[in-house]
């Protein structure tokens, strides 16, 4: 009686496995659905673990928050995003961070101006209402 021996997997129906996060993906994907690599073309038959990726790539720079499916399809609308930035002033700004719409770039800028603006405009406000306030009684102390 013959035993069954179980079949080796060939290279070419093997998995591919992104170097970077090590997420598996098919042979004809041309970049990682984790992560965003391109493929290679290399064959990798080993999943590689995240904490081991870390350690063949050092650190990750990239903070992953995971989402509801609508509320990520709010937040990558551009207008959304601009609504909320406009109504809530910078306690928006989280919106804007979490969007994958937007540049690194157009997030620093406009979170640059968003915090400049809440830090200028109460100061010219104050700055206005002490000088049309106080006048007359720095006037009237003058006159004195």
């Amino acid at each position: 009686m013959s035993q069954l021996v179980p079949a080796q997997p060939s290279p070419s129906a093997a998995n591919h496995f992104c170097r970077k996060c090590g997420q598996a993906f098919g042979r004809s994907d041309n970049f990682c659905g984790g992560c965003g690599s391109p493929n290679e073309g290399t064959l990798v038959t080993t999943a590689i673990t995240p904490a081991l990726a870390e350690s063949r790539n050092g650190p990750s720079n990239q903070i992953s928050i995971s989402l509801n499916p609508s509320l990520k399809k709010a937040l990558n609308n551009r207008w959304i995003v601009g609504l909320i930035l406009l109504t809530v002033g910078p306690m928006g700004l989280p919106a804007l961070w979490m969007s994958d719409r937007f540049s690194l770039t157009s997030k620093v800028v406009t979170s640059t101006v968003f915090l400049l603006l809440t830090a200028a405009i109460p100061i010219a406000i104050t700055w206005y209402w002490l000088d049309t306030s106080m006048q007359p009684l720095v006037e009237a102390m003058s006159n004195r």
